[in-house]
């Protein structure tokens, strides 16, 4: 949703204390750009996960490159994207799961340095750059791209990038503000079904930028008939500049991100407990340092109030800067600093005993029975040897031997 308050706009990210809210575009001057859908996959959700694949698309072009991870992919990333890692002696090649066929990849920096050189390439006339639509509730690829190109500052990456680029523009909230009434999905694969008739899948990056470009161009044209984007440009340039984020402004919500994975990770020994136990102590763990997190709340600062009150002194400090609703909430977070600095009040966990499979013996396996032979094992199978009875003989059967034997 677009969030109009100044509190809540924050930025978005993959990790799980995130909550899944857009924040309010700046929006872009009057000017001439040019509109370009724009997709990434990535191993994760995670500032430090690598890109999986690059695509975008126009009208007239389009791009779509693999990259090569460094590390091999997760389970739950297999499953998304429908790619793996194949080892063959010394080398790693990247597949399809269905397909079972190699996939042409380059490293992370000749895939990014490429996609520069194409964006150059689509500029053409366009002097004040080009916005980037991509179409995501989460909000969380402009800060995993600019992550990205800033990881190689001696090849100057992340300052091409935005001579080319003025800004990234969601078409979630798009639809969002313009579809309230007539749908109550905003998903890609909703809308190009409701508005471009369509059912595709959107496994790959290269099909969900083409979607995305023609569900903005059917959002925002005036006709919005046809795939041809020319004569359409200039009202779907206009819509966009409303909703389009500055670069300079995704690089100040990357480093309040940052910011705030500092805060989460600083907080970690506090929920160490939690966050080992089941998936809803995990969930509850998350909820409770988020409190922390968007108050500013850190180690160091709780820290330095447990030491000049103590207990009295967090409890005020969780007051004035937390503002939890709660009383639930409240007590049991406070519960938890409590634990970590006095770590007697902490109850003890039972430990379940281990159960190892194996064969059993009985007590006396150690001893020998009366014979001076070791007893077998107590669990054996039974004798199924089923032994037919003799047939009696009769007088026919004797007369007939005697015969055979004379």
């Amino acid at each position: 949703m677009v969030v109009s308050t100044e509190k809540q706009e924050k930025p978005v990210s993959g990790n799980v204390d995130s909550s899944p809210l857009i924040p309010k575009a700046e929006g872009l001057p009057v000017g001439n750009y040019r509109v370009v859908g724009w997709d990434l996959d990535f191993s994760g959700r995670r500032l430090v996960d690598e890109i999986l694949q690059i695509a975008a698309w126009t009208p007239e072009k389009e791009f779509s490159l693999y990259v090569m991870p460094s590390r091999d992919l997760n389970l739950t990333t297999r499953r998304r994207h429908k790619l793996k890692i194949v080892t063959i002696q010394r080398y790693r090649v990247l597949k399809h799961i269905k397909s079972n066929k190699p996939i042409k990849t380059k490293s992370e920096v000749s895939g990014l340095q490429d996609f520069i050189a194409w964006l150059e390439e689509v500029k053409g006339d366009a002097k004040d750059g080009i916005i980037l639509v991509f179409h995501e509730a989460l909000n969380s690829c402009p800060a995993l791209l600019l992550h990205c190109l800033g990881r190689y500052p001696h090849y100057n990456l992340l300052e091409r990038f935005k001579a080319v680029v003025a800004g990234f523009a969601n078409g979630f909230a798009i639809a969002e503000s313009k579809c309230a009434k007539a749908v109550t999905h905003f998903n890609l694969r909703t809308l190009s079904n409701t508005l471009l008739g369509k059912e595709e899948s959107l496994e790959s990056a290269a099909d969900r930028s083409r979607l995305a470009y023609q569900v903005l161009q059917k959002l925002c044209c005036e006709d919005g008939a046809g795939d041809s984007a020319a004569p359409n440009t200039a009202s779907m340039i206009s819509c966009v500049r409303e909703y389009t984020q500055p670069c300079r402004r995704e690089e100040e919500l990357l480093v309040l991100q940052q910011e705030m994975i500092k805060r989460q990770d600083a907080l970690r020994p506090v929920f160490h407990q939690l966050m080992r136990g089941t998936r809803k102590e995990r969930e509850r763990a998350y909820l409770l340092r988020r409190n922390l997190v968007d108050a500013h709340v850190d180690m160091t600062v709780l820290t330095e109030a447990w030491n000049a009150g103590q207990k009295e002194a967090v409890e005020k400090l969780l007051e004035e800067k937390a503002h939890i609703a709660d009383e639930k909430d409240r007590s049991d977070l406070l519960t938890k600093i409590e634990w970590h600095f006095v770590p007697e009040l902490r109850p003890k966990v039972e430990r379940r005993p281990s159960f190892k499979k194996g064969r059993r013996y009985s007590k006396s396996s150690d001893k020998t029975n009366e014979n001076g032979k070791e007893p077998s094992s107590p669990i054996q199978s039974p004798d199924t040897t089923v032994v037919s009875p003799e047939k009696p003989q009769t007088n026919g059967t004797k007369d007939s031997q005697e015969a055979v034997a004379c």
